[in-house]
């Protein structure tokens, strides 16, 4: 089950762990969106969604997605390298 609290817990955990930035977060009492790096052309995004059970992430490197983790119908799938929209 997914949980704004403890995603966002995790991501804080993240960036104290590996030295990055917590570059933006955005959060409701049922959704989240962050945003964790190195800078802002290099980063990690992040949706989740508690209602929808959805956990989203997506690697950005200068505006675009070069890499992705997402739950769409109900099943996760990936967008990798190659074709990352």
């Amino acid at each position: 089950m997914i949980k704004v609290e403890r995603v966002t817990q995790a991501i804080k955990d993240i960036t104290d762990r590996y030295g990055l930035k917590l570059l933006e977060l955005d959060h409701t009492g049922i959704t989240l969106i962050a945003r964790i790096g190195f800078s802002r052309e290099v980063f990690v995004q992040i949706y989740a969604n508690e209602t929808k059970e959805k956990l989203n992430m997506a690697l950005v490197v200068a505006g675009e997605r070069v890499y992705g983790i997402d739950k769409e119908g109900g099943f996760y799938h990936e967008h990798p390298s190659e074709n990352p929209c």
